[in-house]
This record gives C-alpha cells, sequence and structure tokens, in this order.
C-alpha cells in the first residue's frame, strides 16, 4: 500500500494522480483522519467501532474523500470483530472498489511525521517519500494563499526541518522509498517503475497520461476552513492550486530559484539548508565565473530542540497562563522533549507540573544544563532567563493586550514573538517589533482531559459562572437573576469567590450551559456544554457554530464583550441554547483548537529557532542596551514595594502580587553584575 508524504509543494499530488491513473490503484485526496485516531489511543480511549466511524466523518477531510458517511459507518458497525486496521481497510476498500480498483494507497503528506503509529494500523503501507529542491519549494509555497510566511529564510527552515524528520523516521526501514521531483518530471517512466517495484505494483503506461483523468479526480475537492478557524477556502481555489497537474511534466519548472531568487535569497537558503540540499544531490548557489558560493553556515543543532526552558510570572493559582504552562509542558514531556519550568512564585500548579517528572525552579542559578531554546512568558521572567543563558535564543508569547506583566521585552534574542490572538498581536507590532518576527498560534484544548459530555438536554437545567473573575460585587447577581428567569439553577466557581476549580474537567461535564470566555470558554465547548461568552467585563452572546471563526482570532476574550450586562440581554442570550448547535461547536473545536495542533505549531517554530541561531551572533552591548528600561526600574520599584507594604499585607491577592514584585526585583539584581561584566569585556 503506497503512502505518499513530504512536504507541500514537492510534487505529492503529482505524484498521487500518476499512481492513482493506474488501472489496479485508486488514492483518494488527503485523508489524514487517522491523526485524531491516533491521539485518543495515546491518550488511552478506547476506540469502538463507532467512535471510531465518528472521529473518521467528522475529521476536516471528509468532505474531499466522496464517501457516504452514513453507509461507511454502518459498514463499520458491521465488521465483526471490528479493529482500528479493519475500520481503516474498510474505507479505502470501498472508496477503490467504488472506481472499480481491487488496491489502494493514500497521500497525506503529514503522515512522513507518523510512521510508527501509521505502521502500527497499516503494517503493509510503504512510505513514498517526495522531496523537491528546498528553494523550488519555497518559491512555490511563497505563491499559495497558506503560506505561513513569505521569508525565504523561514520558509528553508521549515522545508529542512521537515525533510529531515521524515529521513529520520524512516532510518532503517525496509518500508521506504525517496523520490526526487526532479526525477519525475526528468524521467516519469524511468522513476515510475522504480516505485512500483517498491510496491509490488506492475508498471502500466496509463500512469504516465495521468493528466487526461486529473481534472476529475481532484473535482471530489470540497471548500475548506483552514486551521485557523477563520479562512474559507473555495472549491474552485482549491483545484486551481493544482492546475498544472492536468498538463504533462513540465520540465521547466525545476529550477526556477536560478532565476526568481535575488543574491541575497540565494545566499539566505545556502546558510540556512545549504548542508541538506547538497545532501540531497542538489547544488548550491548559482554563481558567476570565478565566484565561490557561500558556504553553509553550521547548525546550532542538527536535530530538533529537545531541552525547552518555559518561564511564567507564576504558578501559585489555577489562572490561564498557570494552566498553558501546565498543558504544554506535559504535552512536550509525552512527545519526548525535556521541558524545565522556571517561575518565582510555585504553588499548586507548580506541585502538579513537578509530580508529572518535570524540574520546576525559582531559582535559575540551580538549573546547570543548558535548554535548546527559550519559551518566555511575561517581561521579568524573559529578561532573567535570557540573562541566566546568554548563548541561548527564544521566543515570547503575550498572553494579554493589557497587563504590566505583559509588557513586550524587545530583545535580540527573542527571533520570534507568538501572540495568542490578534489584540495580542497589535500589541506586539505597536511595540515596534517588524512584523516577520511575530505570528499567532491560538490556545489550543487538551481533548484527552476535556472529554465529550453526555448530549445535552432540551433546554438547559444548570448553568455555571466559571470565572476566577466573578464576584457578588460584579456580574453575578444580573446572571443570577437572568438564570432565576430563564428557570436554570445557577453556580459560581472562580477564585474571588472561594470556589476555584481543581480540575475543570470533571466540574464542566456536570453543566449544560457555561458562562465564561478565552480559556474558560473553549474548555467548556470542547466538553459539548452551552456557551454564553462573558465576564466581568461585559458579554459577548452565545457561541453559536457560525460565530466560531469570526471569534477565534479574538480568543473568545476581553475584546468581544461589547454588550453591557443586562438581564434582558443575558436572557436573550441563554434564549438562543441550543444542543445540536453545542455539539457542531464541539465536534469543530475538538478538530481545529486541540492542544495538540497547538504544540504542533510551536515544535516548527522551536526547531526555526535554533536552526536559525548561531552564538557568534550574540551582542553583549546590544542586550544591555535592550535591557536599559527594564534595569531602569529597579530602584523606583524598590521604594514602591517598600511603601506599598503595610497595606497590601492587609490583602492577600495583594500580598502575592508584592511578593512576586520583590523577587523579581531580587533576579534582576542578581543578573545586574553579569550583565555589566559583559558589557565591560572586551569586544
Amino acid at each position: 500500500m503506497p503512502v505518499v508524504v513530504g512536504v507541500g509543494r514537492s510534487g505529492t499530488t503529482l505524484l498521487r494522480l500518476m499512481l492513482d491513473a493506474h488501472p489496479e490503484l485508486c488514492l483518494p485526496a488527503e485523508t489524514g483522519f487517522l491523526l485524531p485516531v491516533f491521539d485518543a489511543v495515546r491518550r488511552g480511549e478506547h476506540i469502538d467501532a463507532a467512535r471510531f466511524a465518528d472521529l473518521v466523518t467528522s475529521f476536516q477531510t471528509w468532505p474531499d474523500l466522496a464517501t457516504d458517511r452514513t453507509a461507511f459507518t454502518a459498514a463499520v458497525l458491521r465488521l465483526d470483530p471490528f479493529t482500528i486496521s479493519a475500520g481503516t481497510r474498510e474505507f479505502f476498500r470501498r472508496y477503490a472498489a467504488a472506481r472499480g480498483k481491487s488496491r489502494w494507497g493514500d497521500k497525506t503528506p503529514v503522515y512522513g511525521q507518523y510512521m510508527s503509529e501509521l505502521l502500527g494500523v497499516l503494517p503493509e503501507a510503504h512510505f513514498v517519500h517526495m522531496v523537491r529542491d528546498g528553494r523550488d519549494v519555497a518559491l512555490s509555497l511563497r505563491e499559495t494563499w497558506f503560506a505561513p510566511t513569505d521569508d525565504m529564510a523561514a520558509l528553508l527552515r521549515l522545508w529542512a526541518n521537515q525533510v529531515r524528520s521524515v529521513r529520520r523516521r524512516a532510518a532503517g526501514r525496509d518500508c521506504y522509498t525517496e523520490v526526487r521531483y526532479e526525477d519525475l518530471v526528468a524521467e516519469p517512466e524511468e522513476t515510475l517503475r522504480r516505485i512500483c517495484a517498491d510496491i509490488d505494483l506492475d508498471f502500466d503506461p496509463a500512469m504516465l497520461a495521468y493528466h487526461r483523468t486529473a481534472a476529475a479526480r481532484l473535482g471530489e475537492l470540497a471548500e475548506a476552513v483552514l486551521p485557523d478557524g477563520a479562512t474559507v477556502v473555495s472549491r474552485q481555489r482549491r483545484i486551481d492550486n493544482h492546475r498544472r497537474t492536468s498538463s504533462p511534466p513540465d520540465p521547466t519548472r525545476v529550477g526556477r530559484w536560478r532565476t526568481e531568487m535575488s543574491t541575497a535569497e540565494q545566499d539566505d537558503c545556502a546558510r540556512e539548508a545549504g548542508d541538506l540540499l547538497v545532501e540531497l544531490g542538489y547544488e548550491g548557489r548559482a554563481t558567476r565565473t570565478g565566484e565561490l558560493a557561500p558556504q553553509p553556515r553550521p547548525m546550532l543543532a542538527a536535530v530538533p530542540a529537545r531541552r525547552v526552558l518555559i518561564t511564567n510570572c507564576w504558578l501559585s493559582s489555577r489562572a490561564g497562563t498557570e494552566q498553558y504552562v501546565r498543558d504544554l509542558s506535559l504535552a512536550l514531556l509525552a512527545r519526548g522533549y525535556e521541558p524545565v519550568v522556571f517561575s518565582p512564585l510555585l504553588g499548586e500548579v507548580a506541585e502538579e507540573i513537578r509530580a508529572a517528572g518535570i524540574v520546576v525552579t525559582d531559582d535559575l542559578a540551580t538549573l546547570t544544563e543548558e535548554p535548546d531554546v527559550l519559551h518566555c512568558h511575561h517581561r521579568y521572567e524573559a529578561i532573567a532567563a535570557l540573562s541566566r543563558f546568554p548563548d541561548r535564543p527564544g521566543l515570547f508569547v503575550k498572553h494579554g493586550a493589557e497587563g504590566w506583566q505583559e509588557q513586550v521585552p524587545v530583545h535580540p534574542r527573542l527571533l520570534r514573538y507568538v501572540a495568542v490572538d490578534q489584540p495580542c498581536h497589535d500589541r506586539l507590532l505597536e511595540a515596534g517589533l517588524p512584523i516577520e518576527r511575530t505570528t499567532i498560534i491560538a490556545n489550543g484544548v487538551d481533548t484527552a482531559r476535556f472529554q465529550p459530555r453526555e448530549p445535552l438536554p432540551p433546554r438547559p437545567r444548570r448553568a455555571v459562572v466559571f470565572s476566577n473573575y466573578a464576584s457578588e460585587q460584579n456580574y453575578v447577581p444580573v446572571v443570577r437573576a437572568a438564570c432565576e428567569r430563564m428557570g436554570v439553577e445557577l453556580d459560581v466557581v472562580g477564585a474571588l469567590v472561594g470556589n476555584p476549580a481543581s480540575r475543570p474537567e470533571e466540574l464542566l461535564p456536570g453543566y449544560d450551559l457555561v458562562f465564561g470566555k478565552a480559556r474558560a470558554a473553549i474548555e467548556a465547548l470542547a466538553v459539548g456544554c452551552a456557551v454564553v461568552v462573558a465576564d466581568e467585563h461585559g458579554l459577548a452572546g452565545m457561541a453559536t457554530y457560525a460565530d466560531l471563526p469570526a471569534w477565534r482570532p479574538r480568543n473568545l476574550g476581553r475584546t468581544l464583550l461589547t454588550i453591557p450586562h443586562d438581564v434582558d440581554a443575558l436572557c436573550a442570550a441563554i434564549d438562543r441554547y441550543d444542543p445540536d448547535d453545542a455539539a457542531r461547536c464541539r465536534d469543530y473545536v475538538r478538530s481545529h483548537w486541540s492542544l495538540d495542533a497547538m504544540v504542533d505549531v510551536l515544535a516548527v517554530e522551536y526547531d526555526a529557532i535554533c536552526a536559525a541561531w548561531n552564538p557568534a551572533d550574540a551582542d553583549p552591548r546590544a542586550e544591555l542596551a535592550a535591557l536599559a528600561g527594564t534595569l531602569s526600574r529597579l530602584g523606583p520599584l524598590s521604594t514602591e514595594l517598600e511603601n506599598a507594604q503595610p497595606y497590601v499585607e492587609q490583602h492577600a491577592r495583594l500580598l502575592e502580587s508584592w511578593r512576586y514584585e520583590q523577587e523579581q526585583a531580587r533576579l534582576l539584581r542578581q543578573h545586574v553584575g553579569y550583565l555589566e561584566s559583559l558589557r565591560a569585556a572586551p569586544q
């Protein structure tokens, strides 16, 4: 069973159509539906026939597969005994039989990152890895709507990381064939004969006439919603993306980089991935007579980043960034990373992370092993970590548009700046950061923890205000009055009412209706609750399936809360309660907004940062200049803290913040001497 994998724009669709043109072999469009199955198995979920069919048919690619959902589900339910392997083969068998074929294959580029998992389900799989000159890939990718950036160097890093990852997973396997796009285009018959021999298939000349049936095969593609949840791509636009497959192979598409890349871009590509290009048999930068091509820049790590230091201002209570750190560190650990967590104020969440075997410290001096990359939250902790590890690069994640702890540290070793939503991204740009150093990676929900609840009742019976900022002194009385009018029982859960939720995954399934915003709202949606997006600042309304794409870029957060709290407005929101729509929201959130999807993107950022960083680029003077603003606050901060002590000791929450500020001052003073020594050192 051939499984075509590779980086996007490397010719995977071309090879798929060539193989599919064989009279015996059929390959659908990208399936990918085993990804949620792998996730479910990894978290220990029992997958029966009904669950398997639901995971497969609710996956985002199902509309492209031209297969009746009801008929497929019925066929899976009839399998006796049922196994994941049998269910998967049933899909491919039905798909091929409907097109008069006896054999089948798959083309899902990302499956190259899941070789072990796929072979566990389909041991007959044979991976065919399409490889293309990364410079041509970058040029082709830059022309698409789904390009992650238009920066050539960044696109080359992405290409190199993915190619290396697939080759590393394939090492020592017999079920692997590597094919160069350039060979397939220049010598299609010879190349196809080699592939056919590896997958035990007789070559057929019809494979060379693939372009005659390409339009019909691509016609199965449907309208798509991109992973950001907000962008809809029309069916025709997706088909046009592969328009060249309706013609015979075009050798002129090979080596476009020689004429379409500037000299500077060619140099960047040679530095970023020159070693891999040469290893794969590609030439270096095109040179003029007598000119030497630039040598590849030494890579900091030949393998992806593994040790990640995460910073946070505190881990003493269960709030947004604390839970983010918990989820991220555990997810990284499960993937084989070595996460380490630093925070000056530790507590319950820190102990939970430690219980998983992860190092958590409130003193950076205790860390003796250098991390590969710094994942920084909050200005002062970021500065402390950068100072403790002066040779290490990192990224900064901005979680809030406002707040003193969310001030942006502009620093030369923070190579990337990540915003969790559009308002945070706006603040990054306002801080003067170039847009090419920024990106948005929205928060993800841990779908392994937050399991779907039973179907909602026709009318809501129980509701909860789920917020650490809710109290009887702000909006809770208005929500309670609205719930009483609508005949709904209301509870309040959160820190201000003395009732924080230590295990929200166990709490939320007990409620039909949840009032919350941001992370709380997303977790409730993933469980299957109906959600009214609201908090102390105001109300957005009932979250519906139609709203999700537009609300996602704003993280279901504060900037959506434009409606003042009012009993009538809240009743109108509750009146939009719809169990069927809530179920659609649940499925959408679980498919598109998962923690795994978030960590996938962060992992790419980590690897790109490590690949781009050279310790020789470190500039102590530039770093000291970047720290000037933060360090200049130490004197006034100490005075302010001393003057504030008598007042804050009377208020528990203020006392916690006061102690936090004291700790920041101590940590920053600890590094001033080191930084001054760097400034005084000869250059």
